[in-house]
């Protein structure tokens, strides 16, 4: 039983009150904002579960209540913004601006935890934009980094005189990207996200300067897979920033201009790329990083402020990490990921010992990972509770088989203002089903418009689809505390179900072709074009039938994921995060105004 006494802070013209009951086990925090009219906001929450990092408001005043043993540094005050990070679901009583819990509310923290993540103090709407721009601008440059070579690598190749080892510079960046992803989510909780967001930052940089300054290829590459770990950081951080400064009722619409930026970087990736490498040089394809990230990096220094986590000394921290599953998933992600990309590039045959090898004791670690992890590990690195109820895991299922940009934005905007997300899940997976089921008649007499107008289709559902899930994961989540946990898997699953899929396309892609003697095309799908009639038709019919098959494994999946989605859990976004509708929000915020500055 806790017998402090309450305590209590009163700032001019706002009432500020949190109180502890000494009778019960579970505590209750009570956050009160007077303003002229005297209407109240409160917050009631049970803290049944280890401390999470959800809203309360910390205060530290110069002269307590008589009624308080509470002590705080002169003249310092800590507000934790309520509409900064996930919390537990909250209904509004209109009649009494009051709060409640709702039926969804799984557990709350103590409040000595719940200072733990999100900004020091409230962030205002002009701060919040800048932080975000900020965030916009190296995520641009970590995706942008994933296509940009694509178009310079006949240059670099040539520069170097090595043509057998230009596949590493793709290959490099992404199994160190890819590998690492989980980790960030870890590093998160542990470091505080800022710290962890600029050491994504300043490995990226250095890979950077590594791969412009590259005098050999074998420094290239290593080049690339420094930057893959600086990247993977700056993807999953991002995602991470985003949910920490913006409640999820109005996350739809961030996450959808994240969408936006990535997409608009897969498209000037390739012609970057190539106008660098025929106009001045390739190397500014990786020079261009430094300065469009050095004033992202600016922003965020200078804008961001927050919590840092005070539960545990870092050294502590590092002392209590799963070091075995850490070592395990990478492994296993590091050989899964070379065994599929040494098939798919026809390196080694399918069924050479090299690519079984690679697979099969992949998948072996990655078993023993999974046992780790259930059942030995006292911190895992992917908790299973992340997956321990059926809901959640279908709306992670989905998140394997994807992984556009105008109806990215238009569902970001829907699903803010509906305050929904379960529907534009299921109305996605229908229309992708509807649009693979539609690429299996795809063939080499196929129209440019037919193709198009199918081909828009696949792109609404994966506008509709794919942060939105994002959104799902976020809002079934029963511990807030595991909100940066959530978005790491999320984003490998993305990225490694993105790698599965082209590596499986181009298997069969290949494979159709050396059926028809034509191997030699999977590499360069362009010689097809150049070919002699009588030579042409023959192998740009295997290719098409290998497509077909892709597609038509494509269709399975899509309407296996358009199944799933029903199994997911639909949960009432409004007040999740402490926001109520736009009225309140920005009544709190006039409220908050004389403590915002404190940072």
């Amino acid at each position: 039983m806790d017998n402090n006494p309450p305590f209590h802070f009163t700032p001019t013209d706002h009432s500020l009150q949190l109180e502890k009951d000494t009778d019960q086990v579970s505590g209750t925090a009570q956050l009160a904002i007077d303003a002229s009219a005297r209407a109240s906001v409160t917050t009631t929450s049970d803290t049944r579960t280890t401390p999470n990092p959800t809203q309360t408001f910390i205060s530290q005043a110069s002269t307590p209540s008589s009624s308080s043993s509470f002590t705080a540094a002169a003249g310092k005050e800590e507000y934790y913004d309520p509409v900064a990070s996930p919390s537990a679901s909250r209904t509004r009583n209109k009649a009494t601006h009051s709060l409640t819990p709702s039926d969804t509310t799984a557990s709350m923290p103590t409040v000595a935890a719940q200072q733990d993540y999100g900004p020091k103090s409230p962030m205002s709407k002009s701060r919040q934009m800048v932080v975000f721009l900020g965030i916009l601008m190296v995520l641009f440059l970590a995706a942008l980094d994933q296509s940009i070579v694509t178009t310079a690598l006949p240059s670099i190749s040539k520069d170097f005189n090595n043509f057998s080892e230009i596949s590493w510079v793709g290959t490099g960046f992404l199994l160190t990207m890819t590998a690492i992803q989980p980790l960030y989510g870890v590093a998160a909780d542990l470091a505080g996200r800022k710290r962890t967001m600029m050491f994504a930052n300043a490995i990226f940089f250095v890979g950077s300067a590594l791969c412009g300054a590259a005098k050999s290829m074998n420094m290239l590459i290593i080049g690339r897979a420094i930057q893959g770990i600086g990247g993977s950081g700056i993807l999953t951080l991002s995602l991470i920033l985003v949910a920490d400064i913006v409640p999820l009722r109005n996350r739809g619409k961030y996450q959808s201009l994240t969408a936006f930026v990535y997409a608009l970087a897969s498209v000037f990736g390739p012609l970057l790329g190539g106008a660098f490498a025929d106009n001045v040089t390739w190397r500014w394809a990786f020079y261009i990083n430094l300065p469009i990230g050095a004033l992202g990096m600016v922003l965020l220094m200078v804008f961001l402020h927050m919590n840092r986590p005070k539960n545990q000394s870092l050294a502590s921290a590092m002392r209590s990490l799963d070091y075995l599953g850490i070592t395990m998933l990478i492994v296993a992600i590091i050989m899964v990921l070379l065994g599929l990309n040494w098939g798919a590039d026809a390196k080694y045959a399918w069924d050479s010992a090299v690519i079984l090898s690679l697979l099969i004791i992949g998948v072996l670690v990655g078993v023993a990972f999974v046992v780790n992890e259930w059942k030995f590990a006292v911190n895992p690195i992917i908790p299973l509770r992340l997956l321990g109820t059926l809901s959640l895991g279908m709306t992670y299922f989905p998140v394997f088989v994807d992984g556009f940009v105008s109806m990215a934005i238009i569902v970001g905007q829907l699903t803010s203002r509906w305050g929904t997300y379960k529907e534009f899940i299921v109305f996605g997976w229908f229309a992708g089903v509807l649009s693979t089921g539609l690429m299996v008649l795809f063939d080499e007499n196929t129209g440019r418009g037919r193709m198009v107008g199918i081909l828009l289709v696949q792109g609404v559902s994966l506008g509709a689809v794919v942060n939105t899930q994002l959104l799902a994961v976020h809002a079934q989540l029963k511990n807030p505390a595991d909100m940066a946990l959530s978005t790491s898997l999320w984003t490998l699953l993305r990225t490694f179900g993105g790698v599965f899929g082209v590596a499986l396309g181009g298997t069969l892609v290949q494979n159709s072709l050396s059926n028809a003697n034509a191997s030699k095309y999977a590499q360069n799908i362009k010689g097809i074009a150049d070919l002699a009639p009588e030579l042409k038709a023959p192998v740009l019919k295997a290719f098409v039938e290998g497509l077909q098959k892709f597609f038509i494994l494509l269709a399975a999946l899509s309407g296996i994921a358009f199944l799933a989605s029903f199994l997911i859990k639909k949960v009432a976004m409004d007040g999740r995060d402490g926001d109520e509708d736009a009225d309140e929000g920005q009544e709190l915020d006039e409220a908050r105004q004389p403590i915002e500055k404190i940072e």
